[in-house]
């Protein structure tokens, strides 16, 4: 048996129409070769051959290759359970990190990805030293999730990017995950894709935050497509390209037309209210709530231990002392008016981001 694992990560184009045919294994040739004529089944044809790869390359496949093709989508519901129960031997301690993890919707939903457990796994070793809670907000999750996917996990595909291309790449997918979430869409076709400006390899392979896959709009017409890995993620860098737009910039994606376009540098702590008072009032006009979860990343944000994270990708120090007691203090206002009712369950899990337990937001 031969395993191929990430052979989306080869380099070399794998020509299946002009490569030359291997009959000899005693021959001396490239790897590129041998590839192909194993694929081809021209050497060790009695063989087996396992190969795991993105959805990205299976267009490489010639189509007259007999293979089955198995699709991997994560951890089912009792398989994240299992993982944990394997990663901590004592129950006790198993049972806390799965606990931690029903706390929250969208955790459990995430937990669907073996590297969020991963994650968790890893957060909660390092807080049961310390004998320190885990945190609730979920921007600090998904925080640490993007640096994984930009960083350590980047090292086994490409370079390290400096930290102007990190910036321009996050600012770029984050605009196209904000501008789809205005428009309700979480999936871009491949033509729309090349006028956005960031790179396939890069968005798809090397940070893994994106992924493709092939689609049927007619009998006979493939399509390809590209996706965020969850509607989640796109969410988050929605916010965070809202967050850093205002830091770096001064501007306010709700407010096109501010007065003056610098007034967020010198008068950060207001006009943060501003983009969060902006941002609140714009979630509770949505009535689809598209820009629920959304919303609680962007105030999540503003958070000490998240902020310290976020810090690299901004230009100048953040220094925002009452923030985000005056961020709750706006959700309490807004729950307390109760012009949208239907929206309240969310206002409240907005307190919870911003560090009010959830006793207090309840009672809020």
């Amino acid at each position: 048996m031969f395993i191929f694992d990430g052979l989306d990560e080869y380099k070399e184009k794998l020509d299946f129409q002009n490569t030359l045919l291997l009959g000899d294994l005693r021959d001396p040739t490239t790897l590129n070769v041998l590839v192909v004529n194993l694929f081809r089944a021209r050497l060790l044809y009695r063989g087996i051959f396992l190969v795991f790869s993105r959805p990205l390359v299976e267009n490489c496949i010639p189509f007259d290759t007999h293979y089955s093709e198995i699709e991997v989508r994560g951890f089912r519901d009792p398989d994240k359970d299992e993982y944990f129960k394997k990663r901590f031997p004592d129950p006790d301690q198993a049972a806390r990190v799965i606990a931690y993890i029903n706390s929250s919707k969208t955790l459990r939903i995430m937990c669907h990805l073996p590297l969020f457990c991963s994650l968790v796994a890893d957060e909660y070793q390092h807080y049961s030293t310390t004998q320190a809670e885990l945190p609730r907000s979920i921007t600090y999750m998904y925080t640490k999730l993007l640096l994984a996917l930009m960083r350590q996990h980047r090292t086994f595909r490409a370079p390290n990017q400096s930290p102007d291309e990190e910036e321009d790449f996050l600012m770029k997918l984050g605009k196209l995950a904000f501008n789809m979430l205005e428009k309700d869409e979480f999936r871009i076709d491949q033509f729309n894709w090349n006028v956005v400006g960031v790179e396939e390899e890069e968005a798809v392979i090397n940070s893994g935050m994106c992924t493709q896959y092939l689609t049927k709009p007619f009998v006979l017409c493939h399509e390809h497509v590209l996706s965020f890995i969850h509607p989640t993620m796109q969410e988050y860098l929605a916010a965070l390209y809202v967050f850093l737009t205002f830091i770096n910039h001064g501007k306010n994606m709700f407010e096109q037309q501010l007065k003056d376009r610098f007034k967020g540098i010198f008068k950060a702590q207001r006009t943060m209210m501003e983009l969060y008072k902006s941002a609140v009032d714009s979630s509770l006009l949505c009535d689809d709530g598209k820009l629920d979860i959304f919303l609680r990343f962007l105030l999540g944000m503003s958070l000490k231990t998240n902020l310290e994270l976020i810090q690299p990708f901004c230009t100048s120090p953040l220094t925002w002392p009452t923030v985000t007691n005056d961020a709750a203090a706006l959700i309490r206002k807004r729950i307390r008016e109760n012009q949208y009712p239907g929206r309240n369950s969310n206002l409240h899990c907005c307190l919870e981001e911003l560090g009010v337990c959830a006793s207090e937001a309840a009672s809020s």
